[in-house]
Formats: structure tokens, C-alpha cells, sequence
């Protein structure tokens, strides 16, 4: 896979304070034991849930991370592929961004490939990952199907689970400055801290990542 990303994708925006969040518990969900993060280009993941994936870390997680190349269509070799992760690596949690946002505020339009990564994950995830019959030839590769427990979906313009962030946000602007290619001489420093205070700011946090969280199995 290759790590280039199309020039003018890196500055992912902040999510707009809306509704949403009523009725869900403002509890912390605890770290899952094993992780998979699946993103379309190098820097996705460090601008939007590095945070959340240090913090899972220094508890305990086994964090596997992976990015798909540029150019990205919705394509079923692409969905094959991504089941073929999630079968071999068997995630408890599967983290990736909200494929069905097309836009934030008036200035960003979401690169499609984000939506699409984002899309053929989710389509990996459910069915393909967890059905007998869905990609068969996997199974010839030993690759039995996994189910999922749970998606943490970034970038949602209506989360509903909040991860503070506050004593790693150090470490997410630290991986964040090493896509030097990607970042040239702009320091990110300020934009994500706003970002992450705001988001904290939801639930009385200094800082925070958001997700809106599907739960599709028990442990």
C-alpha cells in the first residue's frame, strides 16, 4: 500500500457543535483489548483518533492500524480486502470515520477518500466480515469469519461517546508533526488543540475525541 496523500486532504475539520448525544450514557467505554483503525491516508488517523488509540494503548490495547491507498473507489476488491484484515487481525472494536458526511460547516468538503474507506469498512465489517458465504475463497486462506463488537465512528456531526484525550494530547500532536511531508511548515498545534477542547468542552472535559459508538455484539 502506498502512504501518498492527495495534496489539500490533511486539514480534517472540527465537528460542529449539534445535538444528538441525548439518551446515551456519558460514561467512558473501556478500552477494548484489541483494536483495528482503518483510514484512507497516512495522517487520517493522527488528525482525528490518535488520541483515543494512545490512550488504549497505554491501557493495554493491542492497536493494529492500517491505510488504503489514494484514488479510493467502493469497489468489492476493496471490500475483500478490508474483510481480510478484520478476519485475520479479529478486532474487538473497529475504528473509522462517518462515510455519510459529505460536508462541515461552510468551508470543508469531505475528500471522498474518506467516505469511501470509511463506507467499504463498514460494509467489511457487517456482513462480510462475520458471514461464511460472503468471500469464501478467504476461508481457503484459513481466514474463518470474526464478529466485530464494536465501531467507534469518527467525524459523526452527532456523537454520542466522548474519550478524553487530555493526558495523551501530547502524544497525538507529537505523531501528527512526524507526517512531515504532509504538514510541510504548518504547525497543527493550535487547530487541534481547539479542536479536542472543544469536543471536551461537550462533557466537561479538557480535552476529547467523539465517535458515535455501535454496538453489534456482546462480548
Amino acid at each position: 500500500m502506498t502512504t501518498e496523500q492527495a495534496e489539500g486532504d490533511a486539514r480534517t475539520p472540527g465537528i460542529p457543535e449539534r445535538g444528538g448525544s441525548r439518551g446515551k450514557s456519558t460514561r467512558e467505554p473501556p478500552a477494548p483489548g484489541r483494536v483495528l483503525s482503518i483510514h484512507a491516508h497516512p495522517d487520517d488517523q493522527e488528525f482525528t483518533v490518535a488520541g483515543t488509540l494512545a490512550k488504549w494503548a497505554r491501557a493495554g490495547s493491542t492497536v493494529v492500524t492500517g491505510y488504503e491507498d489514494g484514488m479510493l473507489e467502493p469497489s468489492i476488491a476493496l471490500r475483500r480486502d478490508l474483510t481480510r484484515v478484520i478476519r485475520r487481525h479479529r478486532p474487538d472494536a473497529v475504528v473509522c470515520g462517518d462515510p455519510t458526511v459529505r460536508f462541515y460547516g461552510g468551508s470543508y468538503l469531505n475528500h471522498p477518500d474518506h467516505r469511501v474507506a470509511a463506507d467499504v469498512t463498514l460494509d467489511a465489517v457487517f456482513p462480510s466480515s462475520e458471514t461464511r458465504l460472503i468471500f469464501p475463497e478467504l476461508l481457503d486462506e484459513g481466514l474463518e469469519p470474526h464478529k466485530v463488537q464494536a465501531v467507534f465512528i469518527h467525524g459523526s456531526e452527532r456523537p454520542d461517546t466522548f474519550i478524553d484525550i487530555a493526558d495523551v494530547l501530547d502524544v497525538k500532536l507529537a505523531a501528527l508533526k512526524q507526517h512531515k511531508t504532509q504538514m510541510g511548515a504548518w504547525d497543527p498545534t493550535e487547530m487541534i488543540t481547539a479542536w479536542a477542547r472543544q469536543q471536551g468542552a461537550r462533557r466537561k472535559l479538557k480535552a476529547a475525541e467523539s465517535y458515535r459508538l455501535m454496538r453489534l455484539h456482546q462480548p
